[in-house]
């Protein structure tokens, strides 16, 4: 499960570290991949999540990287048990349980199939226990400025309200592993072993924190030397989790940061590999704005740097009126930004029809007047909801009057009557004086419902423009607000953020 190299000695300062790191790194260092995952129980280990898992492999195999040291934590490891949920193709799907799973209301998972999971590589369960004994290891093996890549697909969950950042992942059979007690795996590892992180679950962004001593930003900063980059903030879910088969259908973070930093997407197809900053390479904080600018769906990307911005750094305000803010004329942001957050404020400018210097109220205006839209969107739906169920249970209590046993659905009676008079049913369904009606109130859903993840996605890219340049402007403000050795930390954090998986040679 693990390599086999020296033990470390004690820790080092950040500027050792990094320093070492630099040097070490292109010549002799080696490069080790933690993937874990999968669901917290067969009915959450969506199919995605194992290509996911799948397509990772793929892209450190393109960038010359699979003999590199990996260990994969998926679901429930090597079980034969089926853990894994698909949707079923539609031919297989009988039309009486979708017509019944719709009239009573019971249609969640009805058109879902179970299999084990297919991980061709060598794994294990994910697992406190594993993922410990993982930890352990590493821990006493890994050689001075060796670099661990972590990368979590799988579920996430919100923190406890006096601990807001604490954010969870879920691992197999229910387990929960915080923010801060991941924290005290990670703080295992020597401190010239750099840890770089990427992690997709919903609420991910709380594990920005693990910079932080025990995870605490009242803490102060950690001296290991790790970055990471994750889907969302930590109070939003994230895209991507679906038992869908159809990989086209695969809107997620991980997805577009993968491909940017191969050239080739998950389904085969070469993209283009940005390189704002025009060096040859394409580093983690590239795929990052890369994502930030091409991933359609409700993320919110955040990177470790932006968790001690918020910490150490400030907007304007009265107290200070000389500093940025995402309303700062959007030619002086756009001066002190970096290639790659210039690309960012550039493409979604483009994106959004931002135009002019007043970018930052602007994106605000169009974010309430969508938001505006959404409500109304959502209220039309809760009326149509409401009649739709109306009639719903209409068509339910007339087949309940001809076919009592149809009320329980555990009656043994309901496989008999749904084999034996499945046409008869279906008659009665369709020709009931309400089905048309209901039918075309179904459509009017439908049809909301795309319309207000149209407006979601919209919305999303105007907190995603206004949190990148609230991050700019804190960047600008931090030399003057924060003490050097929070400037010198901050940069040093970047420049592991700026790393990169280039192939091995370049």
């Amino acid at each position: 499960m693990f390599f086999s190299r020296p033990a470390l000695p004690q820790r080092l300062t950040p500027a050792v570290v990094l320093l070492m790191c630099a040097v070490c790194l292109p010549a002799h260092a080696a490069d080790h991949f933690l993937t874990f995952g999968g669901g917290y129980a067969p009915s959450g280990n969506q199919l995605s999540l194992e290509r996911n898992v799948q397509y990772f492999q793929r892209v450190l195999q393109g960038l010359g990287r699979a003999e590199n040291a990996q260990t994969i934590l998926f679901a429930d490891g090597n079980d034969a048990g089926r853990d894994l949920v698909e949707l079923a193709p539609d031919e297989v799907l009988p039309e009486i349980n979708l017509v019944l799973s719709e009239i009573f209301d019971d249609a969640a998972g009805v058109d879902e199939q179970y299999r084990s999971h297919k991980i061709d590589q060598p794994h294990e369960a994910c697992n406190l226990k594993n993922l410990d004994a993982y930890f352990d290891t590493a821990a006493d093996q890994l050689a001075p400025g060796d670099r661990m890549m972590i990368y979590f697909t799988g579920h996430g969950g919100k923190a406890k309200p006096k601990s807001s950042q604490n954010t969870l992942v879920h691992l197999w059979n229910r387990q929960d592993l915080s923010m801060r007690d991941f924290v005290k795996r990670l703080d295992k590892l020597p401190a010239t072993s750099p840890v770089v992180m990427v992690m997709v679950q919903c609420y991910a962004g709380g594990f920005a924190n693990v910079i932080f001593n025990e995870g605490d930003p009242d803490k102060g900063l950690s001296d290991a030397p790790r970055c990471g980059f994750f889907a969302t903030v930590h109070d939003r879910p994230a895209a991507g989790c679906t038992a869908a088969i159809d990989e086209a259908e695969f809107e997620e973070y991980s997805s577009c940061f993968w491909a940017a930093l191969l050239g080739v997407n998950r389904l085969g197809e070469k993209v283009d590999k940005p390189d704002y900053n025009h060096d040859g390479v394409t580093s983690f904080n590239e795929a990052h704005a890369y994502t930030q600018l091409t991933e359609d769906s409700i993320d919110i990307g955040v990177k470790t740097s932006d968790a001690l911005l918020r910490k150490y750094s400030s907007v304007a305000s009265d107290k200070h009126k000389n500093l940025f803010d995402v309303e700062t004329s959007y030619a002086r942001l756009h001066a002190v930004a970096d290639p790659a957050e210039r690309a960012v404020l550039e493409g979604l400018s483009d994106q959004l029809k931002l135009h002019g210097e007043d970018r930052g109220k602007s994106a605000r205006q169009l974010k309430s007047k969508l938001i505006a839209e959404e409500k109304g969107l959502k209220s039309r739906t809760r009326l149509i909801e409401k009649e739709y169920d109306k009639l719903r249970k209409n068509i339910a209590r007339a087949l309940c009057n001809r076919w009592p046993e149809l009320d329980n659905p555990w009656n043994p009676q309901v496989c008999l009557i749904m084999h034996n008079e499945t046409d008869d049913i279906l008659d009665a369904v369709y020709e009931h004086r309400d089905y048309d009606r209901l039918e075309k109130l179904r459509d009017d859903l439908i049809d909301l419902d795309i319309q207000r993840d149209t407006l979601e996605r919209k919305i999303v890219k105007c907190m995603r423009f206004l949190y990148v340049a609230e991050s700019v402007a804190l960047a600008h403000n931090l030399p003057i607000i924060a003490e050097q050795t929070i400037v010198d930390r901050y940069r040093q954090l970047r420049q592991l953020e700026a790393g990169t998986l280039a192939p091995i040679g370049r």
